[in-house]
């Protein structure tokens, strides 16, 4: 297992909902296993915003991501996600992941393993 030394997602500063709320995110990695081709990320996504966001997915680069069901952030709230992302080719040392937060935006997380 690789120790994460402080990555942290850039905030997503987006109007949403038509002006009624800033969103404020802020993720960061806090575990990762990896084994073969396989890794599972463990990231503490925290919502600094006045109305909740909805986690729908995460991509990333030349890798498949297991599926993750909605994640609901409350504001003020923090939530651990655990994904698992299947490389295609070697896993680099050094990528970012996109978190797609549907009409809130999306923000990358810079991942070093």
């Amino acid at each position: 297992m690789a120790v994460i030394f402080g990555v942290t997602m850039t905030p997503v500063m987006v109007p949403a909902h038509d002006g009624h709320h800033v969103t404020r995110i802020v993720s960061d990695v806090e575990a990762i296993a990896v084994a073969g081709s396989r890794m599972t990320l463990t990231l503490a996504v925290s919502n600094y915003s006045e109305a909740e966001v909805v986690l729908q997915a995460i991509s990333v680069p030349n890798a498949e991501s297991t599926s993750i069901a909605p994640v609901l952030i409350a504001p003020g709230a923090q939530q651990d996600v655990d994904v698992t992302l299947f490389f295609e080719t070697p896993i680099p040392g050094i990528f970012t992941a996109v978190l797609d937060f549907g009409s809130d935006g999306q923000g990358p997380v810079l991942v070093m393993n």
